[in-house]
């Protein structure tokens, strides 16, 4: 794991001090500077114990990570203790393996064996997603007829539930299982009503 402070509040308790100060007193804005640091430590430490903790957001550390696991990242953004910005796997290439090997299956040959086996075949498996995805997007696009339009939006479909069937196996995530079953479900009622409306039946 590689973790870098790229950025940070200069006056990381004036801030939060001042804030404070400015939500439990009739001061005016323009006047919270000429408060004391002294004076702006106690309030804080009065406004913190109360339980009003949102002050402190007034003050930002920005950190870079790296060489980190997917499922780290996600438990991350998932509980919002604070604010993200995630590689998104829909704009960035990730053909090429980079996953996390936890320590202790690092130390047995036998485990790391069978694990970089099973992440290479997901890796491959991914990147079949993918350029099956392209040749649909463009049958989508292209056509030329409404039903081969259809079976491109279909396969689409397809291969978006795979690959979240397969990351939520590999990451251990349940609910990319969970938003599958919903996402293949969908997409099984909206192809059934296109197709009925092409042929030109009632619904």
């Amino acid at each position: 794991m590689n973790v870098k402070l790229i950025g940070f509040t200069p006056n990381p308790e004036k801030i939060p001090a001042m804030a404070a100060k400015l939500t439990h007193s009739k001061t005016k804005p323009e006047d919270l500077d000429k408060t004391s640091d002294k004076e702006l430590k106690a309030i804080l430490e009065q406004v913190t114990s109360l339980g009003h903790t949102s002050v402190i957001e007034h003050t930002n550390f920005t950190f870079a990570i790296s060489d980190v696991s997917r499922s780290l990242t996600h438990q991350l953004v998932r509980h919002r203790i604070a604010s993200y910005a995630q590689q998104s796997q829909r704009y960035v290439d990730f053909k090429e393996p980079n996953y996390v090997t936890p320590p202790k299956i690092a130390k047995n040959k036998q485990m790391k064996k069978a694990y970089d086996d099973t992440m290479k075949t997901i890796w491959e498996q991914y990147s079949n997603l993918l350029d099956m995805g392209i040749m649909a997007m463009i049958r989508v696009i292209r056509g030329p007829t409404a039903p081969d339009r259809i079976v491109g939006l279909d396969t689409i479909n397809t291969i978006v539930i795979s690959g979240m069937v397969i990351f939520g196996a590999a990451f251990n995530e349940v609910i990319y299982i969970d938003v599958a079953i919903v996402y293949a479900l969908l997409s099984f009622i909206t192809t059934l009503f296109i197709a009925k409306y092409l042929e030109g039946g009632d619904f």
